[in-house]
């Protein structure tokens, strides 16, 4: 199946969900389970749709392709979950361009505390590149990367890094129970 997607994308068509860099485009979305090469297992788990994990292994590693068109300085980030402290080297044509990266604690493994987060700010000549996670341990539950210009912040990832006040409480009293949202927040009032 990953390769089929690969070829798709390295040809004229686009993947399925659109994917597929093309000149003009805001963003390159790639989706952690299109992996062209890895150990990693994209989808036979009960963690939520989408979500790419370690599979059990006690490492990690996985390779994708992408193209940008334009010339210019790129933000990479990241959306993924993770109950525990799980860093993960992610490199760009095999040079490193940030070691320890997904490393934040999100509180879950599951679809929904799924976050995003900036990993790398690099610059990047039009031409096609390799894109490499590995970690020489279990990695976090990792839904996609996101590419674009940087100052040109999709909305997609703004709405969800500045969520509104009482939706964030919310969730947090919906995810915990009543009990941890009073300990964890009554000290604010």
């Amino acid at each position: 199946m990953n390769e089929e997607i690969h070829k798709r994308f390295m040809s004229s068509q686009e993947v399925e969900d659109g994917s597929k860099p093309r000149k003009g485009i805001k963003e390159i979305v790639i989706n952690a389970n299109d992996f062209i090469h890895g150990n990693l297992n994209p989808g036979k788990h009960d963690f939520g749709a989408n979500l790419l994990i370690d599979g059990g292994h006690a490492s990690g590693f996985a390779y994708y392709t992408f193209t940008i068109y334009e010339d210019g300085v790129y933000d990479i980030w990241s959306r993924y979950t993770s109950n525990e402290f799980r860093p993960v080297d992610i490199s760009i044509n095999r040079d490193v361009i940030k070691k320890g990266g997904l490393s934040t604690v999100t509180g879950g493994w599951t679809s929904d505390t799924l976050k995003w987060f900036k990993e790398a700010t690099t610059e990047l000549k039009k031409g096609d590149y390799l894109f490499e996670l590995r970690s020489s341990n279990p990695i976090p539950h990792i839904e996609k990367f996101v590419i674009f210009k940087t100052g040109n912040t999709p909305t997609f990832i703004s709405k969800e890094q500045n969520p509104p006040y009482l939706k964030t409480l919310y969730q947090h009293l919906r995810k915990n129970g009543i009990g941890t949202f009073l300990k964890k927040t009554s000290h604010y009032l």
